[in-house]
Order: structure tokens, then sequence, then C-alpha cells
């Protein structure tokens, strides 16, 4: 699956209201925005894996499981080691089926990798993270 692809689908994805500021990614998989809502910038990137089942167990213990088999962790909490007061709030999601389809997006309270915090808290609440890695629109890209 392209960056490119995956990049244009992460911004099309965007809650109104945040402008975005930056962009880029790699040649496949991963992608990231920097948006700001006027309060600082917030780095969101997403990775979009293919044959992660096998590792269901592990990633997905304690989370949830929708009625449609999908399977969903939720983490919030420190997003840098080496910078104080940087967080990171992820939903990992992972599709029912033999590919083991996994979207993954987080969101952080600054702009850049281990940048200081431009903001109290990421741009993006949870549930804005789990509508986004639930969207249909990246099973298009399957």
């Amino acid at each position: 699956m392209s960056g490119k692809n995956v990049g244009e689908t992460l911004a099309g994805l965007l809650p109104e209201g945040l402008d975005v500021v930056g962009k880029g990614g790699q040649e496949e998989e991963f992608a990231y925005v920097v948006v700001d809502d006027g309060q600082g910038e917030s780095l969101v990137q997403v990775n979009v894996q293919y044959g992660m089942g096998d590792v269901a167990g592990q990633l997905y213990a304690g989370g949830e499981t929708l009625p449609d088999g999908t399977r969903i962790a939720v983490q919030q909490g420190a997003g840098d080691d080496r910078v104080a007061g940087v967080l990171m709030w992820t939903v990992d999601t992972l599709r029912p089926g033999e590919e083991g389809f996994r979207v993954v997006i987080s969101a952080f309270n600054n702009g850049a990798p281990h940048a200081q915090p431009s903001r109290a808290t990421p741009a993006l609440t949870v549930d804005q993270l789990r509508k986004m890695a639930l969207s249909p629109e990246w099973d298009r890209l399957r």
C-alpha cells in the first residue's frame, strides 16, 4: 500500500477545524500530518499493515472486539521517553480476515518527533482517532 495513498486517506479523514501545516511519510504503509487547531501543532500518524493476525492475542489483549470481529486497543500515555511531557494517544485496530489488516492511528501533543510539547493534549480526541481508524475508507485501499 503506497504511503501516498495512506497519507491522502489520513488527511481526508481529519475532523473539520484542523489546518494541515505539514505532511509526509514513507514509500509504503506509513504517513503523517501535522495539524493545528489554533492551540498548537499536533502530529498525527498512521501505520497500515498486513499480516498482523498472528500477534492479535498479544496486541489486543484486554481490548475490545466489535460484533464484526474487528479488534481495538486504545493507549494513552507518554509519547517520547526522551522528551518530558509528550503525550501519545493511539487507537490500534485489526480487521477480521486472513490478511490481518491493521490500522494504527496516533496523535501527539507536539508537532514533530522528539520536539517539546506545543500544546497540553493532542489535537484529536480518542473518539476522533477511533472513528478515523475504523473508517471504511481504509478498506478501499486493501
